[in-house]
């Protein structure tokens, strides 16, 4: 019979399952590895199958955001330790998520 810990850890070992949680760390952790000056201006809502969804204040900050995706991605993918986030999908505040 396997003790409990060894299954916990086969289980965060699992691909599927270890992407999850570090897109879900990049959602709670959106703030901390962007930095205050985005951050104010952002909210990352949730994360799905390497798609990471941030709600933005205005059309502006999307079109500038846009421009720094690729820099953003990294440094996520960078903080939460796996290349998870493949995407980010950015939405003007107020619309449909």
């Amino acid at each position: 019979m396997k003790h409990i810990a060894d299954s916990l850890t086969e289980l965060f070992q699992t691909a599927s399952f270890a992407d999850g949680f570090t897109g879900w760390q990049a959602v709670h952790r959106w703030n901390e590895i962007v930095g205050d000056r985005i951050a104010s201006r952002t909210k990352a809502l949730r994360y799905e199958n390497g798609r990471l969804f941030v709600e933005v204040c205005n059309s502006t900050w999307i079109q500038e955001l846009s421009f720094l995706q690729r820099s953003i991605t990294r440094r996520l993918n960078a903080a939460i330790g796996r290349n998870t986030i493949r995407s980010i999908h950015f939405v003007a505040a107020g619309r449909d998520k």
